[in-house]
């Protein structure tokens, strides 16, 4: 039972890490393993991690071709979705099932945009 926050300032204002860092340690129970933390002027976020698959690979937020994921939760089918996108020609490590979530958001997002 992972934990995350996140800040959307709306007013234009940079993401007060501090701040963001102080909401993450009120969930510090929901994830006592790990934590990372991402911010991108006015949006940031922050994860708590409980290990519980991908004990040592599944570090979050995650970056890739611009996209930053942060989610809560196990993907129990990321076997089926790591055969999705080989037949795309993206190859991933064994196990991997956050680094399969955030590259088959980041494909669907651009067939999305594309069409």
């Amino acid at each position: 039972m992972c934990g995350l926050v996140g800040i959307i300032n709306k007013n234009g204002k940079k993401v007060d890490g501090s701040l963001l860092k102080a909401m993450a340690e009120t969930l510090s129970y929901r994830g006592p393993d790990e934590e990372g933390h991402s911010i991108d002027g006015v949006v940031g976020f922050y994860h708590k991690r409980l290990s519980i698959i991908d004990l040592v690979t599944g570090r979050q937020p995650m970056k890739s071709n611009g996209v930053t994921v942060v989610f809560n939760g196990e993907i129990y089918n990321y076997i089926e979705l790591r055969e999705s996108l080989k037949s795309l020609g993206i190859l991933l490590r064994p196990s991997r099932t956050q680094r399969s979530f955030l590259s088959f958001t980041t494909n669907t997002a651009r067939s999305l945009s594309a069409g």
